[in-house]
């Protein structure tokens, strides 16, 4: 699905496209691990923003379904942030300009953040063996530790937990 969009040259001349693109591709995959958990269909978030079915709505409307599919979370968790406007300009379809304001195609996000749970397009495909469902998510297989990327705030955090309680 990653190969189908393209990113915008026209948004920022400041940013790389290739760090929106990745950070799209970031987001994707902290959303992915998300719903996994959670067993969220992520179109189901987009029905009330499209009463007509045209798979398209605007970008705050695409950003307040991201914030809904998410939650508990926030998009700016500290270990985990989500870029909600560098996903909606990845989703954006060249020649969108003229359904505008809707012009973030959803249906295109929702099929990538749900191939979580199944492999798509697997009809032209007959030999393949599909792996099991979340086996590309982050963390599917338990908790794993990472480093630190501050180790002094580690430190500080960890010295304010009470000890262990022995019995």
């Amino acid at each position: 699905w990653a190969a189908s969009w393209a990113a915008p040259d026209e948004a920022d001349p400041g940013v790389d496209v290739w760090d929106r693109e990745e950070a799209a591709l970031q987001s994707v995959a902290r959303i992915q691990a998300q719903i996994f958990r959670r067993r969220v269909r992520s179109k189901d978030w987009f029905r009330t923003f499209d009463p007509l079915g045209t798979g398209r709505c605007t970008r705050d409307q695409f950003r307040a379904a991201v914030r809904n599919m998410i939650y508990p979370l926030s998009l700016e968790e500290p270990d985990a942030p989500i870029d909600p406007d560098a996903l909606a300009e990845y989703f954006i379809p060249t020649g969108a300009e003229r359904h505008a304001p809707q012009i973030v195609d959803y249906v295109s996000f929702c099929f990538a953040v749900d191939e979580v749970f199944h492999v798509s397009r697997l009809e032209p495909q007959p030999g393949c063996a599909p792996p099991p469902p979340g086996a590309t998510v982050m963390d599917s297989a338990g908790f794993e530790p990472r480093p630190s990327t501050d180790p002094e705030k580690l430190r500080r955090g960890m010295a304010r937990l009470p000890p262990p309680v022995r019995i």
